[in-house]
């Protein structure tokens, strides 16, 4: 063997090495990224779930009818946790819309977010705080998730200018 074949093989064996290196870590790197998104996914299913504002707003919207009425601004009584609950379920609306998350990863809160957004009372809540946002001439802190239903036709076509079915309360 003369030593312009031992460069040859010298060279080849560094670009395998660096190929191999290149690919472990790459490799490494794929798996870290799964595990920090199961963690990240984990945290919005369990503060979904466990958090007690969170779930006490879900339960109300789930089971109590007639809870958003003219006197829902005033009482001060669940407002704040019902903005908490809905800021929250714009911002996974927002990261779905974004594709920061999949579909597949939304699948795990789809089942939430269908009974939100066909709840009648969320419909005259965020149909209110809609209009009551393009009168201060601001955005709307809840667009995801009124794009969100508009998208899933939860929200029916006219949601945002059917002035009979909502009563403006704001």
């Amino acid at each position: 063997m003369d030593l312009s074949s031992l460069g040859y093989i010298g060279n080849l064996l560094t670009g395998l090495t660096a190929f191999f290196a290149v690919a472990f870590s790459l490799i490494q790197w794929i798996k870290a990224n799964k595990i920090k998104r199961s963690e990240f996914l984990e945290s919005i299913v369990k503060r979904l779930r466990e958090d007690e504002r969170i779930s006490k707003v879900m339960y109300m919207v789930e089971y109590k009818k007639g809870w958003y009425d003219g006197n829902f601004h005033n009482s001060g009584s669940n407002e704040k946790d019902v903005d908490v609950f809905l800021s929250f379920l714009n911002y996974i609306a927002y990261m779905r819309k974004h594709k920061i998350i999949t579909d597949n990863e939304f699948r795990i809160v789809s089942y939430e977010m269908k009974r939100v957004c066909k709840s009648e009372d969320v419909k005259h809540y965020l149909w209110n705080i809609y209009h009551f946002s393009i009168a201060s001439k601001a955005s709307c802190s809840f667009q995801e998730l009124i794009d969100y239903g508009m998208e899933t036709k939860d929200f029916d076509a006219d949601f945002l200018t059917n002035e009979t079915k909502y009563e403006r309360v704001l």
